[in-house]
């Protein structure tokens, strides 16, 4: 039930995200993009996460259907161990104080570091026991993003305090 509160929240936000970008204006000269280009990628890439959701939400469904004895047994695989027992509400509260602390540490860190920071804050915790991937994730998508942004779409992004 969740998940379907998740998607049709997500695409409530989508409708609300492509009606706002139709209404910025465009003019007959400048950028042959125009200011919607960017708003508009960024819509379709969130329909894309949200057929994904629902993909998965049908796959599962399959999966719990299948009977027992056919069900994969995944003890002593190396996997994570899950996140069963913790309280919700905690890493809920967790999570919006990371996010809090991000905000106020992304001017004076820059985008970077501060993305940096709290992506490995993240992962470490909902993503167990991978702490090199959670590293170069933590450390790869900040650096790839900011170049992608400042070098190619020529946005500004906070330097902070690192010569880039």
């Amino acid at each position: 039930m969740t998940d379907k509160v998740i998607v049709a929240c997500a695409l409530l936000l989508i409708a609300g995200y492509a009606w706002m970008t139709e209404q910025v204006p465009t003019r007959a000269f400048g950028d042959p993009l125009g200011p919607k280009a960017f708003p508009r990628l960024l819509t379709a890439i969130l329909i894309v996460a949200v057929l994904l959701l629902v993909a998965e939400m049908i796959i599962s469904k399959r999966g719990n259907q299948l009977p027992a004895a056919s069900a994969p047994d995944h003890a002593g695989d190396g996997a994570a161990p899950a996140l069963t027992g913790a309280n919700p509400n905690w890493i809920i509260a967790a999570t919006v104080a990371f996010t809090g602390v991000y905000f106020l540490l992304f001017e004076p860190l820059g985008f970077v570091l501060s993305s940096s920071a709290y992506l490995f804050a993240m992962t470490t915790y909902f993503n167990r026991g991978k702490t090199v991937a959670n590293a170069l994730v933590s450390v790869l998508l900040p650096v790839a993003c900011y170049l992608v942004f400042t070098r190619v779409l020529g946005v500004e992004l906070a330097p902070g305090i690192l010569p880039i």
